[in-house]
């Protein structure tokens, strides 16, 4: 796992080829498993922000987490990113509480042709950790996480993710893709929400 730390337009963590050829293959086992209209629901049942996007989605509650390919990678995940997320909560006093976050909240989002999420902010939460995968070659335009407000774009590339502060306001441009690929080919993000425990 590669990771960079860097403070400029805002504070955020960028990381590359996250999971080797054995880890993705047990990653899209469970994308290629949920990737059904039955199972992914629109912003309301995915908690998403209703009039902000209309990508599908899912929550893992417990009983999914349990079963879970990611969340079981994740562990490996956590510990490989805590020093990099050390680092950034020294470079601002402000983020101090960085490596406090503990309770997660995840979701999949799958977005297809037309599906986007406009710009918004996650304030409840300490910080995000959005992953990225898709299909190669890829299928699709768009899908970059876009900061409006920062001129600033991030590629969401397959097998990369980016972790922002909860505040920083946050988008997904618009995918654009022929709707033949568009039970198959689209843009998963595996997004990781932390707030810190109910004592620190």
């Amino acid at each position: 796992m590669n990771f960079k730390v860097l403070n400029d337009p805002f504070p955020h963590i960028l990381g590359e080829n996250i999971w080797n050829k054995e880890e993705l293959k047990l990653i899209w086992e469970e994308l290629q498993f949920f990737n059904k209209k039955h199972k992914l629901k629109t912003a309301e049942g995915f908690a998403g922000v209703v009039d902000k996007t209309n990508s599908l989605g899912i929550v893992y509650d417990q009983s999914l987490r349990e079963v879970s390919n990611l969340h079981y990678l994740n562990t490996k995940l956590f510990e490989e990113i805590r020093p990099s997320i050390i680092e950034l909560s020294e470079s601002n006093l402000l983020l101090k509480s960085l490596p406090r976050a503990t309770r997660c909240t995840s979701k999949l989002r799958y977005y297809e042709n037309g599906a986007e999420y406009k710009t918004h902010i996650d304030m409840k939460f300490v910080y995000l950790i959005f992953m990225y995968f898709h299909k190669t070659p890829k299928k699709f335009k768009g899908g970059e996480l876009i900061f409006e407000e920062f001129n600033y774009e991030f590629a969401a590339k397959n097998n990369s993710l980016i972790l922002i502060p909860g505040c920083v306001p946050h988008g997904v441009k618009k995918v654009e893709m022929d709707e033949k690929y568009n039970a198959t080919h689209g843009r998963y993000c595996f997004s990781m929400f932390l707030e810190l425990p109910d004592r620190v």
